[in-house]
């Protein structure tokens, strides 16, 4: 019986696969059938190579292919084709579709406004995020289902290639569309109303926040020592500090302390904070409210968390700084400052900083 279950089933198998082959034999795009498989490494921007379930196909993709609802590929991108069999009996891809190519929410792209960027295409890279290495940095560019990419369908590791690039109302920089190599723009459909209108230089509106701050993406974290006047490190990410960056929550930015970090990406790519709020837990020390002594110095590496390790002419200092220091005066504190403290004592035998003012 179990041999006799085994030669059915191989039978079924075999009528199935006869039947595909002749479903698939059409010349016509009225007979295509549906396959579903995962993107393989060997794929080319001319030659898609799907991992089934039965096995690895190969379809050909060419210019009457629709890529609507699958702007790019990268290898383990999830897709479903419709394919059929063409003259030159290859099979040939009718529409592609990536599992991913409906999005959760409507984000509009500023495309009257378009920056062309340069660069290599690194590995974490996916079918809707292009991350690539800059001469100014690392870039994350998302893809979306009206992305151009006709002039570069499969982002492959290494590859060196272009993207005219706009802001999307989620705060993220958009892939527009994108070539392979470092040469002009294509004049394509996706850019005809902006190529007349000269792109913005990137450096003249990469600090600019977006208006939509209150949408702005967040992140939590414990501010790294590697941290300087010019860059706030959470964890390993950097974000770029600007002129306009609000500190008007945050007392300082030094190694250890607790801050929630509004963000946004730049044209220049790089994410730059829009806002820095303070979340440090507030001392249980009771302090004076009279100042014992005003201190001037500056501000040392050692400093961490809520203590400054304070360089006077005279030693270095231990003060705590507090929920109601007053640091209007001078704004947030960060290592390299120099600055003047006046100083109470704390029931818990600390300095602390009562108010801290510029020089």
């Amino acid at each position: 019986m179990k041999m006799l279950r085994m030669l059915r089933k191989t039978a079924f198998a075999l009528l199935l696969s006869a039947t595909m082959i002749v479903a698939v034999t059409a010349t016509a795009k009225a007979d295509n059938i549906g396959v579903t498989g995962v993107v393989g490494d060997e794929s080319t921007a001319d030659m898609l190579h799907l991992i089934t379930d039965g096995g690895t196909m190969l379809i050909r993709i060419d210019q009457t292919t629709d890529m609507s609802g699958c702007p790019a590929m990268t290898p383990g991108t999830e897709l479903g084709a419709q394919v059929y069999r063409g003259a030159d009996e290859y099979m040939h891809a009718a529409k592609l579709t990536s599992a991913d190519a409906v999005r959760l929410a409507q984000v509009v792209v500023d495309t009257a406004n378009l920056s062309d960027v340069q660069g290599t295409i690194l590995g974490d890279t996916t079918s809707d995020m292009l991350h690539l290495s800059t001469s100014g940095g690392a870039m994350l560019l998302k893809i979306d289902p009206t992305s151009d990419m006709t002039y570069c369908r499969v982002l492959t590791p290494g590859k060196l290639v272009s993207a005219a690039v706009a802001y999307g109302s989620d705060a993220y920089m958009h892939a527009v569309v994108v070539w392979e190599g470092t040469g002009p723009r294509p004049a394509t459909a996706a850019t005809a109303v902006t190529t007349a209108a000269a792109a913005p230089a990137a450096t003249a509106v990469a600090n600019t926040v977006p208006s939509r701050n209150a949408d702005l993406p967040t992140v939590s974290g414990t501010v790294d020592k590697t941290s300087d006047l010019k860059t706030l490190t959470i964890g390993t990410v950097k974000y770029l500090i600007d002129p306009d960056t609000d500190f008007n929550s945050c007392k300082a930015y030094i190694e250890g302390r607790n801050v929630t970090v509004s963000y946004y990406t730049g044209l220049d790519g790089q994410l730059h904070a829009a806002k820095v709020t303070d979340t440090s837990p507030a001392s249980n020390a009771t302090v004076g409210t009279a100042a014992i002594a005003t201190v001037t110095g500056k501000i040392t590496d050692k400093s961490k968390d809520n203590v400054l390790y304070f360089e006077t002419p005279t030693g270095v200092m231990q003060i705590k700084l507090d929920a109601a220091t007053n640091t209007e005066k001078t704004g947030v504190l960060y290592v390299g400052k120099s600055v003047k403290i006046s100083v109470a004592s704390g029931s818990d035998d600390f300095l602390h900083a009562l108010t801290i003012v510029d020089r």
